[in-house]
């Protein structure tokens, strides 16, 4: 390594400290000055959206001679996450509101937009237009980067809290109260994340290394999910969809299975611009790719079933749109395949820019299903509606649903069912409406109140006399025993 590559990796590694100690800093005085001090959630929560989110993907996307370029586009992408997640943390407040879709957005929704958009921020450095064989490139070596950087964290954290105890029984507490500290604690933390991203940035070859063994174990499960493509066949034509139907998931699994396939097929495919790889496995890849569409069309078909009889919910909206998506996705794959009965010295060369547009689309969903879709509001309308069109009978209806899992979306169906004079069960309507509101929580609206708890009477003991009861002549017998003694 020349000097000059050694100041250069230098500068990076330092210029990644400087990033993680400010952001740090940052990240701590909001948590302690502003939610700490007012309680707020939402939008302090979306600035620290914007802060880790846009400090790690400027540190995994800049580019030497491109700082402005690089912190122009992650300053872009931390906005648009920052405001879908203020977002859905705004329009999840209530606490009647299920939590299925922040936390499918925080958990899923979030960390996947950050990486698809990151991976194409740095495919258009160099040029403006994402090339496909940059951002399959930058797909691969991005979670690899952020994984050891969250790892060499985690142990750095280890070790100071080690030293820390190391130091306490050494008398020596002072040190040991520091380390405790968030002031301490959160900009330590994040000036380690950011050495250690640039750091595992600068290890090219252990970095390649890791890739080429994902793309091996690619090629070595393609021909595993093709066998598991040929028997799944086997039982559609055997013993038709019902079975797949009557599994506890059968979306869920369509989906996962389609996903996985799809994972496969593009670790086997890569970057497109190598020869067609040997016999076997091209086979391998078109048998998947053929069952990539039924596996799309059972999950709708499951889906769709469930929203029949039950309406729409926010986690069915979200099983819908990747349904969409992975129904688009094989549409592609099937018109690639196709197109590759003829022949030429690339391997499905339609494949390489649908893919590049593919990752934008993922990219706006999981912006629009954070919020202009608004999964709470879309489900509550639907819920009214099967009822308002009798698709569902009244006494079937699931009014604590609105009430206590729609919130205020619930509130707004819930006036306008009441308005519906004309409807045959209207009766029945506004007496659930009156049940569900009603009801302090969902237990109650399920079980009815807690009755009374059973508690033993003990014996009742008689009450010792008072003072009317004592005689005026302690020595003087009663009446009655008086005549007792005369008669004897």
């Amino acid at each position: 390594m020349s000097i000059a590559e050694s100041g250069r990796r230098g500068l990076s590694s330092l210029s990644g400290l400087i990033v993680g100690l400010g952001a740090g800093v940052a990240v701590c005085a909001i948590a302690i000055f502003w939610i700490g001090k007012s309680g707020e959630r939402p939008l302090p929560l979306a600035t620290l959206t914007a802060i880790v989110a846009g400090s790690a993907i400027y540190l995994v996307i800049c580019e030497r001679g491109a700082a402005v370029k690089s912190a122009a586009y992650a300053t872009a992408i931390a906005s648009a996450l920052s405001v879908a997640t203020f977002g859905v943390l705004t329009l999840g407040a209530d606490p009647h509101l299920i939590a299925w879709p922040r936390l499918f957005w925080l958990g899923f929704g979030l960390p996947l937009a950050a990486f698809l958009m990151a991976a194409l921020a740095k495919a258009s450095i160099p040029n403006g237009l994402p090339a496909y064989s940059s951002v399959f490139l930058n797909g691969l070596t991005i979670p690899l980067v952020l994984i050891g950087a969250a790892f060499l964290t985690g142990l750095a954290a280890v070790f100071v809290y080690a030293a820390a105890w190391l130091l306490k029984s050494l008398n020596v507490d002072i040190l040991h109260r520091v380390f405790q500290q968030a002031w301490f604690m959160l900009p330590f933390l994040g000036a380690a994340a950011g050495l250690f991203i640039a750091m595992v940035r600068n290890l090219e070859s252990v970095l390649g290394a890791l890739r080429f063994a994902i793309l091996m174990c690619c090629r070595i499960a393609m021909p595993f999910a093709a066998i598991f493509s040929l028997t799944l066949l086997g039982i559609l034509l055997i013993d038709g969809p019902a079975p797949l139907l009557a599994t506890p998931s059968p979306a869920t699994l369509a989906l996962g299975a389609a996903f996985i396939g799809m994972l496969l097929f593009n670790g086997v495919y890569q970057t497109g611009q190598d020869q067609p790889p040997p016999a076997w496995l091209r086979l391998s890849a078109l048998t998947t790719i053929l069952t990539l569409p039924i596996l799309a069309a059972l999950a709708g078909s499951a889906l769709w079933i469930r929203v029949e009889e039950f309406g729409l919910t926010p986690a069915r909206i979200a099983g819908l749109m990747a349904t969409a998506l992975a129904a688009l996705y094989s549409a592609i794959l099937i018109i690639a395949a196709v197109a590759e009965l003829r022949g030429g010295k690339r391997w499905m060369p339609l494949l390489a820019p649908m893919n590049t547009m593919i990752a934008v689309v993922w990219s706006v969903a999981l912006l629009a299903m954070a919020v202009p879709l608004n999964p709470w509001a879309l489900s509550a309308r639907d819920q009214e509606r099967r009822l308002a069109e009798e698709r569902i009978d009244a006494t079937r209806f699931d009014y604590g649903y609105l009430r206590f899992s729609l919130g205020r979306y619930g509130e707004a169906a819930f006036d306008h069912l009441g308005e519906l004079s004309g409807h045959p069960q209207a009766n029945l309507i506004q007496a659930g409406i009156a049940r569900a509101r009603a009801a302090p929580n969902r237990f109650v609206y399920d079980h009815g109140p807690p009755s009374e708890p059973m508690v033993e009477k003990k014996p009742e003991r008689p009450a010792p006399p008072g003072l009317a009861d004592l005689p005026l002549f302690p020595d003087e017998a009663p009446p009655d025993i008086a005549e007792d003694q005369s008669e004897s």
